[in-house]
């Protein structure tokens, strides 16, 4: 009888050996998300002109963002327009203006933070000064923190992790003025960014809520949500500014300028 109870002890055991190693050699681990690389370049669609032969001088400001009023959600869910991929964003639609001026035959200054950046001399070669300001609304009351817990029966405690899920949304404008070397407005364009809304849910975990709430933007997945949304405003953006940016008209305000300035 002891024989027999040792034999299908070693048996269940043996079984149960058998079953867990099948189980760890099927079971693979997830791999981390790669992070998605937006398209922030732009080439132009119209047929370059020899880079100078339009006559003109064009000052750049450089893209930057206007007026942000974000909203919170959870535990003060923010968007930080200083992390990535905003700054990406900004920096491809300042290249695509540059590109566009460059290939329509205008040369360009810049780009700079602001006009009182230009010296006397470059000011004396300019003719036009070209702003961008972005006007990106990113809503986040979708957003919401959600907390994780992991009890330890053997210390009878819990420990904590947090994640962050729920619905973005995205609108807003991008507005380009051109202005002469006093300051006074001459030529100004609407962009819309069409209202948008992205379902986001992070693939990693933190240890507090607030640290969820301040940095979502560094988890991959939705990262790559977010520069998703924001290469497609590029793409769309990018094209209404070569339509807009003409240098026959351009040309024109230049003329309008030396004739005031003539009287």
């Amino acid at each position: 009888m002891k024989y027999y109870i040792i034999t299908i002890l070693l048996l269940v055991t043996a079984l149960i050996i058998s079953s867990c190693s099948s189980l760890e050699s099927t079971s693979q681990p997830e791999e981390p998300l790669e992070r998605f690389i937006p398209n922030f370049q732009y080439q132009p669609a119209s047929e370059a002109v020899e880079i100078g032969s339009a006559g003109i001088t064009v000052a750049l400001q450089r893209p930057a963002y206007q007026g942000l009023e974000n909203s919170n959600a959870g535990t003060s869910v923010k968007v930080n327009m200083t992390a990535e991929p905003f700054p990406q964003f900004s920096k491809g639609l300042e290249q695509a203006i540059d590109n566009i001026l460059l290939n329509k035959g205008m040369l360009v200054k810049g780009p700079y933070n602001q006009f009182e950046e230009i010296v006397y001399s470059e000011k004396r070669e300019i003719d036009l000064y070209l702003v961008t300001d972005l006007e990106l609304n990113a809503n986040n009351s979708g957003l919401n923190v959600y907390q994780h817990e992991d009890y330890n029966i053997f210390t009878n405690s819990s420990t904590y992790d947090y994640s962050v899920k729920g619905t973005m949304s995205f609108g807003g404008n991008i507005y380009m003025r051109m202005e002469s070397a006093q300051g006074t407005l001459l030529w100004k364009k609407q962009l819309p960014l069409e209202q948008a809304s992205i379902q986001v849910e992070s693939e990693g975990l933190w240890n507090d809520a607030n640290t969820a709430a301040n940095q979502f933007l560094n988890d991959t997945a939705i990262y790559n949500e977010v520069a998703k949304q924001l290469e497609k405003y590029y793409a769309s953006s990018a094209r209404l500014m070569e339509t807009y940016i003409n240098a026959e008209e351009f040309n024109d305000l230049k003329k309008q300028l030396e004739a005031d300035e003539a009287i």
